[in-house]
């Protein structure tokens, strides 16, 4: 074989080796970039979901100290939870 074919086989490999090591160089990328974009989200949605659960502790706490949504005494009762009539 000659220069002149070896290089006309070599230089269409060559571009291909090329083509798929810088795919799958950004396939790589855009998978890091994923995972830290997903990462952060994860972190957001934990710490909000902490501060909901907080809110809801804090907003019953509050309730109980109040009395609201607790049903009336037994004694104003008609027995099936009904207040009676005065």
């Amino acid at each position: 074989m000659d220069a002149a074919t070896v290089m006309q086989l070599a230089t269409p490999v060559l571009a291909v080796a090329g083509i798929v090591w810088h795919q799958q160089h950004s396939t790589d990328k855009l998978r890091d970039d994923f995972n830290a974009a997903n990462r952060e989200q994860r972190e957001a949605t934990d710490k909000l979901r902490d501060v909901v659960m907080d809110l809801g502790q804090r907003m019953a706490r509050i309730e109980g100290h109040l009395g609201v949504g607790m049903p009336p005494n037994a004694e104003e009762t008609d027995g099936n939870g009904l207040a009676r009539a005065r």
